[in-house]
């Protein structure tokens, strides 16, 4: 079962590099494991959220302190990464301010933003990419886990959160906590359940 707390320890196939961002640790929560299909239908907005914090995490942008609290753009440096690299591309390039709200808005209209999140997540062998059939008739494209390692550390990193609380946690942790339940990606309930 996937986050079980006293698991084995398994070699994760991970190809080494930084750790994820919170829209791929949010994505790969929304994942069903073997399938590769969204437990929810909203996730490009709150993909979205996750890419506006990883961003402001980093420095890249700050809610300006006026009463309109638009996003000020503080470092175009690409983030290294190909989905942030293009919001805050789109955010330097705005030709007029906007607030949080519009530009979850603005950001989740990326085209192909979920896909472009797990083909990432591909090339790190987390996710694989494939054709799927629905109905015999129509395809899609579905994203099996291949290395469950990843999400199951997001699980530990959650659940210590909720219910062993042993200190104060780490922003991340928080954001893609609140992140999940807000999308009902993973309730409280669920996370549970992985570690029962």
């Amino acid at each position: 079962m996937k986050g079980m707390r006293n698991a084995p320890q398994t070699h994760s196939l991970m190809k080494p590099g930084k750790k994820l961002f919170l829209h791929e640790e949010l994505l790969l929560l929304a994942l069903r494991g073997h399938q590769g299909t969204l437990v929810t239908d909203n996730v490009e907005y709150v993909t979205a959220g996750a890419i506006l914090a990883e961003l402001l995490l980093a420095g890249n942008i700050a809610v300006s302190d006026d009463k309109k609290k638009h996003i000020d753009v503080l470092d175009t440096g690409a983030p290294g990464n190909e989905v942030l690299d293009e919001a805050l591309h789109c955010m330097a390039e705005a030709m007029r301010p906007a607030n949080l709200e519009e530009w979850v808005a603005r950001i989740a209209e990326i085209p192909d933003l979920k896909h472009k999140v797990a083909m990432g997540l591909c090339e790190r062998g987390i996710l694989r990419a494939q054709k799927d059939k629905v109905f015999f008739i129509f395809t899609r494209q579905v994203y099996p886990e291949v290395d469950p390692e990843p999400e199951a550390a997001i699980l530990d990193r959650l659940y210590g959160a909720i219910f062993e609380r042993e200190g104060k946690e780490d922003e991340r942790t928080v954001i893609l906590l609140s992140l999940a339940m807000q999308a009902l990606i993973y309730p409280v309930t669920e996370i549970g359940r992985a570690h029962a």
